[in-house]
């Protein structure tokens, strides 16, 4: 059942290219049944996990962005996470 729902919603948020976290959230509610601080804190890590490779991308090709800004950012979201 979780293997289809994750299908399901990977499907659907790589054919509408955003909103995962609008699928994900409500199915780990449901399917899995955890509590809120767990799906909040799952939801981060997906979000951070798709992100490093965006960020790493930036940080080593240094467009226009500050890299200490950026540690900010990464520091914050690790933060969120605890």
């Amino acid at each position: 059942m979780l293997a289809a729902c994750g299908l399901l919603v990977g499907m659907l948020s790589g054919f509408f290219g955003e909103g995962g976290e609008f699928l994900i959230v409500p199915a780990l509610l449901l399917i899995i049944q955890m509590s809120m601080q767990r799906v909040v804190v799952t939801s981060v890590l997906v979000i951070a996990l798709t992100g490093a490779p965006g960020l790493a991308a930036r940080w080593w090709q240094r467009r226009n962005v500050t890299r200490g800004l950026m540690g900010l950012f990464a520091l914050g979201g690790l933060g969120g996470m605890t």
